[in-house]
Formats: C-alpha cells, sequence, structure tokens
C-alpha cells in the first residue's frame, strides 16, 4: 500500500453543538463555566470523529500519496525463478479511497515532479463517489493515472471537502453523543478518563462503518 499522509486546508467554522445547546443539556443557567464547556466540546468532538473517521463540520483537506493505488499480480508469476523487477508485476488499482467521511466533493487530483511543479490531472477523467463510505475517486472507462515523472515522497495530492455541513446538518444521534460525553467532562472535572460513555457509544455505532480500504 502506498504511503499516505492528511493535512487539513481550511479547518470548520463554529461549534458542533452550541454552547447554549450544551448548557441546556447540563441545565447550567450561568456563565461562569462558558470558556470550560466551550472546550469540553471542542474535545468531545474531536474523540466523537476520531472514534467515526468522520469530519462533522464542513472543512477541507489534502491526502498526500507516494504513488497511486496498486496490487502486486502474483498470478502472472510461474513457478521456478524469476528475473527482473518486482514493480513490473505491480497492477494500478482504478480506485481511490479517501480516508475520512463524509465526502462531499473533490476540489482537484495534482501530481509533483522532483522541482515541485504542479500537475492537475482533469476532472474528467475520473468520476467522484459520494454516495459509497468510504467516499472513492474512480476512473473514468479506458482513461489511466497520470503518468508524469513522480518525486519519491509525497507526489500526489487530492484535495477533498469533508463534512455533514452546518451544526444543524449533523444526525441528531450523533449530536446527542457529544452532549453525552461533554456532561461526563462537566461531572467529572479533574478526572482524566475520556472514555466514551456506553449511552454514547450506542448512539455513534450505526455511523461507523467497518473499513474495507
Amino acid at each position: 500500500m502506498t504511503h499516505q499522509g492528511l493535512k487539513i486546508v481550511t479547518p470548520p467554522s463554529g461549534l458542533a453543538i452550541s454552547l447554549s445547546d450544551a448548557k441546556n443539556y447540563l441545565r447550567v443557567s450561568g456563565t461562569a463555566d462558558d470558556t470550560m464547556i466551550t472546550g469540553f466540546i471542542t474535545s468531545a468532538t474531536d474523540i466523537v470523529e476520531r472514534y467515526l473517521d468522520r469530519k462533522l463540520l464542513t472543512q477541507t483537506w489534502q491526502l498526500w500519496m507516494d504513488s497511486f493505488p496498486g496490487k502486486y499480480n502474483f498470478d502472472s508469476l510461474h513457478d521456478g525463478v524469476q528475473t527482473g523487477k518486482l514493480s513490473e508485476y505491480l497492477v494500478q488499482s482504478g480506485e481511490i479511497c479517501i480516508p475520512l467521511m463524509p465526502l462531499v466533493s473533490v476540489t482537484h487530483l495534482k501530481t509533483y515532479d522532483d522541482d515541485g511543479t504542479a500537475n492537475t490531472f482533469s476532472s474528467s477523467s475520473y468520476i467522484v463517489d459520494t454516495i459509497s463510505e468510504p467516499g472513492r475517486l474512480s476512473l473514468k472507462n479506458d482513461t489511466t493515472w497520470p503518468s508524469t515523472y513522480l518525486r519519491p515522497v509525497n507526489g500526489i495530492e487530492i484535495q477533498f471537502v469533508v463534512g455533514y455541513g452546518a451544526a444543524s446538518d449533523i444526525p441528531t444521534a450523533i449530536s446527542q453523543a457529544i452532549n453525552e460525553l461533554v456532561a461526563k467532562f462537566y461531572e467529572s472535572r479533574g478526572c482524566s478518563d475520556s472514555s466514551i460513555p456506553k449511552t454514547a457509544l450506542a448512539l455513534l455505532q450505526p455511523f461507523r462503518i467497518q473499513r474495507v480500504c
């Protein structure tokens, strides 16, 4: 498998659940704890996102890869000792899995040579699958990945947008799970336990996808 790296380009704006909603859930009316509760919302959101491999609010990321995905076709090898490069038996895959969910769109796919010169791969050559989870970028029929010379590391950049949208677009069960985690943090201040409560886990389970790529 080719090496991959993720880098955020445009962070989300706002909170996954509002301070007022969290305070209503906690039955807190004063303002003395506002800063602390806001921090709890941010921490709880991060924990939930990592557990689900999802990003809740709209945001833009880059996926960096050393090479296009492929697998070794050992069926093409015969019995006995073979000569030649193992790379000659590498069969490129026509599909790239986008590791964060839910995928909204792909902004571009660029390749870079040793001098850092960028070449943009035409979007007319691939299809963006935002229905499957995880989302995919797939070559169209009778097309191939760019044949440009790639630098040894991070020669491929895919910029993409993920997230449900605004806070109001996040599924209710996920927002409820964040509230549950915020309540745990608030009620057990000073405790270092950041595990997700069982009630929240039950709410999140339908949104956790078993990865196949």
